[in-house]
């Protein structure tokens, strides 16, 4: 019978705080690898919408009507951009996640091509998401403050400008934390499965706390890809959540 057993960096329970300074942990080795990511989506979702926001607003500049201005709200072309713009971002954070899991168990020894295909899916239906979770509430208050515009020509650029007003810099930083370890903890799923490692859940909610989090760690480790207590088979559970999935070694 093969035995499990942890990597000694497993060890670590607690927040990083918890840990001598001298001793990177678990969530510190998360941090170097996927800061990168996060940063990188965060800055090419601003780019994104600050391109989509002029375009809008020179369109509405150049409206032959005031009253056509329903043909200006968001489309699916708005969000197929949006997705577009951000895939090599999510696919550092899914290569954050498999480097993390060889980190933690060592390479993997089975072969790229299914992994390559996996990853091309997920990240791709992962940036759709996200997209649409972006597009839709700017399509939204975009739409209400148009049918209060008229023809009046500033009230339909206030119209834009307040739709996209919410997507700024703290909101768009927020939300590529989410996004990237979501993808961080799917690659870790993915690299776990095709190594047949099980998935502890360690609990890192910062500032928040979560006692669905505790209860998921709590449950002890699991087949990558099934569900915790929660319904779960992964991170982040709540905006914020910044819990991670360590592989066990078998």
């Amino acid at each position: 019978m093969v035995e499990e057993h942890e990597p000694e960096s497993v060890a670590i329970e607690g927040h990083p705080d918890d840990a001598e300074e001298s001793e990177p942990t678990l969530f510190d080795q998360r941090d170097d690898l996927l800061s990168p990511a996060a940063g990188e989506l965060s800055r090419a979702l601003k780019r994104s919408l600050r391109l989509e926001q002029n375009d809008l607003l020179d369109a509405g500049r150049h409206l032959k009507n005031a009253a056509d201005a329903v043909a200006l709200l968001p489309s699916e072309h708005m969000t197929d951009r949006v997705a577009a713009s951000v895939g090599s971002s999510l696919d550092a954070a899914w290569r954050a996640g498999e480097l993390f899991v060889d980190a933690v168990v060592g390479p993997s020894q089975a072969g790229q091509t299914a992994g390559v295909l996996q990853r091309n899916s997920e990240v791709g239906d992962i940036g759709r998401a996200l997209a649409e979770e972006i597009v839709e509430p700017i399509r939204r208050r975009m739409e209400a403050g148009l049918e209060h515009a008229g023809s009046d020509d500033g009230a339909i650029n206030e119209a834009i400008g307040s739709a996209f007003r919410d997507w700024r810099a703290g909101r768009i930083d927020e939300i590529a934390g989410d996004f990237t370890h979501r993808v961080f903890a799917r690659a870790i799923v993915n690299s776990s499965r095709a190594r047949n490692s099980k998935l502890r859940w360690l609990v890192d909610d910062g500032d928040l706390e979560c006692p669905d989090c505790d209860d998921n760690a709590l449950a002890g480790p699991a087949i990558a890809g099934s569900l915790f207590p929660t319904g779960h088979s992964h991170p982040p559970v709540h905006p914020g959540c910044r819990c991670i999935l360590v592989p066990i070694s078998r």
